[in-house]
């Protein structure tokens, strides 16, 4: 799979694939800061804002991405089912944002257009319940903060210059959407891939385990007919034999008379070697002394 390292287990594999996503999250959370950053310097050099907003909002942008690092380090992150901690990150933004438009009301419409970009992001991620809970806390807070606003909101487009960085600030908005959803469509294909690689992976056990089955099953017939047969041959040495006391030859099943050593060996893994006991070399064979030992 693409990004996995055959040497590590798969725990250490989602460990080493969720720190790679998170910053991704943070080298797009501090370029989205840096654009602001920008927007509000090229305002604050014509006279649209003071250059207090843009050095103030630099210092809380910087303090935001040093807190995430942070907890994105912490034993919150690794035990969170969310490994963006998503819901933790957007209130905090959005109250930056809310805080800022009361700050700066004269250029508030780009704090405000940065909340569609925070909202656009955590759809990415949020569920239904953590959405509504996300949206009822923003709505709470722009009323806390609408007191605080010190004037009207407007757009700076008095001036030439104001206008041309207005249609820079939006082009920029635009631009970081359009961002959101490519991102949006990569984490899409990353979850295509995991659940296609499970589906093969899924796939390969059953093969193995349908053949390992059939060879299961294979070997019990095999050794269910062996035990048969043995059984059979255990039940016909250990039953009842017809043997004539004479001769000793043997009656089998079809009725037919069978030398003793013959019926063994078919009925049993044994055979025979021929000698001759004592009392039968001195009966039959006089002359010719012991037999051997």
């Amino acid at each position: 799979m693409k990004g996995r390292s055959p040497g590590l287990d798969p725990a250490a594999n989602r460990t080493s694939a969720r720190r790679r996503w998170r910053m991704r999250m943070i080298t797009a959370i501090a370029a989205s800061y840096a654009l602001d950053e920008l927007v509000l310097l090229l305002y604050a050099s014509v006279g649209a804002t003071t250059f207090r907003v843009p050095l103030l909002y630099a210092l809380v942008g910087g303090l935001m991405l040093a807190a995430q690092l942070a907890v994105y380090r912490s034993p919150l992150a690794q035990a969170s089912a969310d490994p963006f901690l998503t819901i933790w990150f957007i209130v905090p933004s959005v109250v930056v944002q809310l805080a800022f438009v009361a700050i700066a009301p004269e250029v508030g419409f780009v704090f405000l257009t940065v909340l569609f970009i925070v909202f656009g992001f955590g759809a990415l991620r949020l569920k239904a319940r953590e959405a509504a809970i996300t949206w009822g806390m923003t709505a709470v807070s722009i009323v806390v903060a609408l007191p605080f606003f010190r004037g009207m909101l407007v757009i700076p487009v008095s001036t030439p210059a104001q206008r041309w960085i207005t249609g820079i600030s939006f082009l920029l908005t635009l631009g970081r959407c359009a961002v959101t959803g490519v991102y949006g469509s990569l984490f899409r294909e990353h979850l295509a891939e995991r659940t296609g690689a499970l589906r093969r992976l899924t796939a390969t056990l059953e093969t193995q385990v349908a053949d390992r089955t059939r060879e299961l099953a294979t070997a019990n017939q095999e050794l269910e007919r062996l035990v048969a047969a043995r059984t059979d041959e255990i039940k016909i040495l250990r039953g009842v034999l017809p043997i004539c006391s004479h001769c000793k030859k043997i009656r089998d099943d079809r009725g037919a008379w069978n030398q003793l050593e013959a019926y063994i060996t078919d009925h049993a893994d044994v055979m025979f070697t021929h000698g001759i006991c004592a009392d039968c070399l001195r009966t039959h064979y006089p002359g010719f002394g012991r037999p051997p030992e």
